[in-house]
């Protein structure tokens, strides 16, 4: 049996990096109403972590509905439970602790290096990285890990529409875009990041025609299989708004 957790600030966790992170309250009560996602696609006899302050009379009639098999666990009871495995949306060093807390079995939990790993993975300088390696060194992205104040000024004046970029954000989140003026915000909101995180992306800006994500499943042990596509909306500023829900044959047509 696996327990899943819907944790979508995992992102700000990841940037956070501490045991006590606590996210904002919009985000808490974002969780507090989202965390039974898992139900449409746990396996039958998997269990959902939930709070204390969770309704589930959506959910059980849910169940009923659809003849979902999945059990709904409240934190201060899943200590009496044995599971297979933990399925969050993400790791980080906050949700190990919060898990640890409750009486989660310690070997059911990352360790430090595989947490630090989880991290370093997750952060954009392996998409700089990656595009480099796919695209060659022909310039095509434009890509770049800004290491200092200096370099933003430097690669704003090479690029004046461009987009710097949070190493650990998510949802359109962490972005500051530069639309031909490099000012004294911009080079605020560049400094601090720089201080708090350590470096920053930068891209310059492309006409968009869709937002879109390809989805796969990696098992841990190198299989990894494309599972679907994700279309979805965002604002003038990148910032999530919502996705667009279609049958993968729709989805192929429009892209």
């Amino acid at each position: 049996m696996r327990l899943h957790i819907f944790n979508p600030h995992t992102d700000l966790a990841l940037a956070n990096n501490r045991e006590n992170y606590m996210p904002s309250a919009n985000v808490r009560r974002m969780v507090c109403e989202l965390e039974m996602l898992p139900m449409w696609f746990a396996a039958p006899g998997d269990s959902i972590l939930t709070t204390t302050t969770t309704d589930n009379i959506f959910a059980e009639k849910a169940k009923e509905l659809f003849g979902i098999n999945v059990n709904f666990i409240d934190e201060s009871k899943a200590a009496g439970h044995s599971f297979s495995s933990i399925e969050p949306w993400g790791w980080n060093v906050s949700l190990r602790r919060r898990l640890s807390n409750i009486g989660i079995n310690e070997k059911l939990l990352p360790t430090d290096e595989q947490l630090a790993n989880y991290r370093s993975l997750s952060g954009r300088d392996k998409d700089v990285e990656l595009l480099n390696a796919i695209c060659g060194k022909e310039g095509i992205f434009n890509a770049e890990i800004i290491n200092n104040i200096e370099e933003c000024r430097r690669y704003a004046a090479e690029h004046p529409r461009c987009i710097f970029k949070a190493p650990w954000s998510g949802s359109g989140k962490g972005l500051r875009w530069c639309f031909g003026v490099y000012d004294d915000k911009s080079d605020g909101w560049c400094r601090r990041v720089i201080e708090e995180q350590g470096f920053l992306a930068a891209t310059p800006i492309y006409e968009k025609t869709i937002d879109f994500a390809l989805e796969y499943h990696s098992d841990g042990n190198g299989d990894i299989k494309f599972i679907g596509y994700s279309l979805f909306d965002t604002n003038t500023k990148g910032a999530y708004r919502g996705n667009i829900l279609q049958r993968p044959e729709k989805q192929r047509e429009t892209l």
